[in-house]
Parts: structure tokens; C-alpha cells; sequence
């Protein structure tokens, strides 16, 4: 259970670090038609994530408070994450291999 709430930690400030250097690279990129919007889904789907696990960070120190909301918000951010982290994920693939990169 520690490594798994390290990993957890960590992963959410490299999220967030992920996140604020995404929007410097986005502000410097040049994508057109389609990939506009992709990088925008892109975006907001990186920064969603950014944000959700930053509360499910602080739903783990509610809990080690014994708050007891804690452990349920935490559960309920993993569950999020669970959906939003491939998604954010393929829409970044999508960027770089191109929008047919799966060949659906």
C-alpha cells in the first residue's frame, strides 16, 4: 500500500508538471484542421488529469487525517484517472502519428 501512495504522489506531480510545460509547447506549435483540435482535447484532457489527481492527492492526506470522506474521494479519483489517462494519452498519439495512427 506505501509504494502504491508513492507512486501515486509522484505521478501526481509529474502530472502537473507534465501539464503546465504541455501548455508552454502547445502555446509554441503550429497544428492545423484536425490536429487543432486534437491538441485541444489534448490539452484540456492533460490539465483534467493534472487536476483530478492533484484532489485525489489531497483526498490521501484527508485520509491520513481520518477525515472520512478521504478514502472515498480517493477511490473515486483513481477511477477517473483510470478513463482519463488513456484517453489524454491517445489523443497525444494522435498528434504525433496522426489522427488514423491506430487504423480505426
Amino acid at each position: 500500500q506505501y509504494a502504491a501512495r508513492l507512486n501515486f504522489v509522484l505521478g501526481t506531480l509529474f502530472a502537473i508538471v507534465a501539464a503546465a510545460l504541455g501548455w508552454i509547447a502547445a502555446s509554441q506549435s503550429h497544428y492545423s484542421g484536425e490536429l487543432s483540435t486534437v491538441l485541444t482535447r489534448h490539452r484540456w484532457l492533460g490539465t483534467a488529469v493534472a487536476i483530478v489527481a492533484a484532489a485525489g492527492l489531497l483526498s490521501l492526506v484527508a485520509d491520513r487525517l481520518n477525515c472520512q470522506w478521504g478514502k472515498r474521494v480517493y477511490r473515486i479519483t483513481l477511477f477517473l484517472l483510470v478513463i482519463l489517462v488513456p484517453l489524454t494519452a491517445h489523443f497525444g498519439g494522435s498528434l504525433i502519428y496522426g489522427t488514423n495512427y491506430l487504423g480505426i
